[in-house]
């Protein structure tokens, strides 16, 4: 068990709608930053795919410097830049060795803050985005997630995805001008959450913040909040079975989904996650032992907690992939442990052996810069303090079964679940 407190040599302020945290750390030369903030699309109006693009376009060059040129700068000290979207926030992370922070600060806040996003470079964009669209139009797996989620989720939800049709329709009518509208109306750097770590001694997170939001670029200044969060809706759906024919996909993919409004800041959702960890989240989980290594159902199948955040609800998924002449069989076996772990619960062996494991792989995640300053970031949303670093191990190890089974009990029902299933079925097939 580590015995270095973390939160001693950490570094943190908190102000306006901004929190950074630092942390120096036992690498020399090497930093990494894990970051977001709110760019908060209005998934009502279809605004997710806008914040996709206007995301993906951030490192095509900006106002002053070309894509290239910013390519080449990186790459000469030996640097990485990443932008993507995680429900309502842009996330970005970058590594660098420990002299160039103050320049790598700096290119990340330009193209933040003064993409150029070329005109032609949406071209390219949508190509790449129709191209993806057309591989998941055949992809089994992509094809239940997608419908699943509109089975489970309302329109205001982060994760609730377009049909693929509708998608292919948005992507032939995205415009420039208005993605470049939708940025500059974003970045205010709204909940901004800062994580850096490494070899940063001399480092405080008023100079971070300094070089990431400087007020040399026009705009760059604005730190603001886009006002309180309305939690996306959940919806609660009848019992159903969704099948979405797919040709010449000779194995089925299913997926159980339940929607839990259960958010990652709440004070069961330690509990439930273990929960839902016993019965599928690794290969020595319930599922796996019977319907893979017992029944010989499937080569692999899984169950999580998914696309919940500290502001919203999301579900619990269990996904399977099924042969044609095994499908009845595995969907009836799944849904009967589904069933039986609702009205069971878990024993004692199987939650001090989880224990175990999610301790061990949580010192695992810190032991590098980019787990720990991910870690950081991720206690930062969740409104956790810099001392759950250090505490959340003794977390795990302090659930007891009660709280565990009444986890599972107020929250999960499997009998209320929609399964979706894609790929060719036998009578299909045979018509």
């Amino acid at each position: 068990m580590r015995k270095t407190r973390l939160a001693e040599g950490l570094k943190r302020m908190v102000t306006d709608s901004v929190e950074i945290q630092v942390l120096p750390w036992q690498v020399e030369q090497v930093v990494s930053i894990t970051g977001s903030f709110r760019f908060k699309p209005n998934h009502e109006a279809g605004e997710g795919l806008i914040a996709d693009a206007a995301c993906a376009l951030l490192d095509k060059g900006t106002t002053d410097q070309s894509k290239t040129d910013i390519s080449d700068a990186l790459e000469r000290v030996g640097a990485s830049m990443s932008f993507s979207m995680g429900g309502n926030r842009l996330r970005f992370g970058a590594r660098c060795l420990a002299r160039d922070l103050e320049f790598v600060l700096s290119m990340l806040s330009e193209q933040l803050v003064a993409p150029a996003m070329p005109e032609a470079e949406l071209d390219l964009l949508q190509r790449r985005f129709q191209a993806g669209l057309e591989r998941q139009r055949t992809d089994t797996g992509a094809a239940v997630r997608n419908e699943l989620s509109r089975h489970l989720y309302g329109s205001s939800h982060p994760e609730r995805e377009l049909s693929f049709d509708d998608l292919g329709a948005k992507l032939a009518s995205m415009e420039i001008d208005r993605i470049r509208a939708f940025h500059s109306s974003r970045v205010i750097f709204d909940d901004l959450k800062i994580a850096v770590v490494g070899d940063v001694g001399h480092w405080t997170p008023e100079e971070i913040r300094s070089f990431l939001i400087p007020t040399s670029i026009p705009g760059a200044a604005r730190v603001g909040s886009f006002g309180a969060e309305t939690p996306p809706n959940l919806l609660m759906p009848s019992p159903s079975m969704t099948h979405l024919e797919i040709a010449d996909r000779l194995n089925l993919n299913a997926v159980f989904g339940y929607p839990v409004d259960v958010k990652t800041n709440d004070s069961d959702y330690l509990a439930l996650w273990t929960a839902v960890f016993v019965l599928g989240g690794n290969f020595s989980s319930r599922l796996m032992s019977k319907i893979r290594d017992i029944k010989g159902l499937t080569y692999g199948i899984n169950s999580s907690l998914s696309d919940m955040s500290a502001e919203y609800g999301g579900a619990w998924k269990t996904a399977v992939t099924l042969s044609q002449e095994r499908l009845d069989e595995g969907v009836a076996s799944i849904a009967e442990m589904l069933q039986q772990f609702a009205e069971g619960g878990i024993t004692s062996a199987d939650l001090e052996e989880r224990k175990m494991t999610m301790i061990g792989s949580y010192e695992v995640q810190l032991a590098t810069t980019v787990g720990l300053a991910s870690r950081m970031h991720l206690n930062m949303l969740r409104g956790r303090s810099p001392e759950n670093l250090d505490t959340h191990p003794k977390d795990v190890a302090n659930l007891s079964l009660e709280d565990v089974n009444a986890a599972i009990a107020t929250h999960l029902h499997p009998s209320d679940h929609v399964l979706v299933t894609a790929g060719t079925k036998l009578e299909a097939s045979a018509e």
